[in-house]
């Protein structure tokens, strides 16, 4: 499973996902040209998670909580938003998921 090789974990050993997740987001993952892309639940477009020089497992883990929220919490893709600019005191931050 590409899931494992990202992760370089087995995707079994997610205790935090149910495997109905696991293998709905192995749904979204697609091949090309040695680059690995995972179409985004929310902002609906391709984003690379693998290539033969960087992987980027943050991204598989993102898209697994987003099945989650929407699966265990009801919340819909819809009402959800990545990447968002959060004001802490004087800086500026990104949230992943807000």
């Amino acid at each position: 499973m590409i899931l494992d090789e990202i992760l370089k974990q087995k995707t079994k050993d997610l205790k935090l996902f149910t495997q109905k997740q696991i293998d709905e987001l192995q749904e979204y993952i697609v091949e090309k040209n040695d680059k690995v892309f995972v179409n985004c639940l929310v902002r609906q477009k391709e984003i690379q998670i693998s290539s033969k020089v960087k992987t980027a497992p943050e991204e598989v883990v993102r898209q697994l909580y987003l099945l989650k929220l929407r699966d265990e919490y009801g919340y819909p893709f819809e009402n959800m938003a990545l990447e968002v600019d959060v004001t802490m005191g004087s800086s500026s931050k990104k949230a992943d998921i807000v």
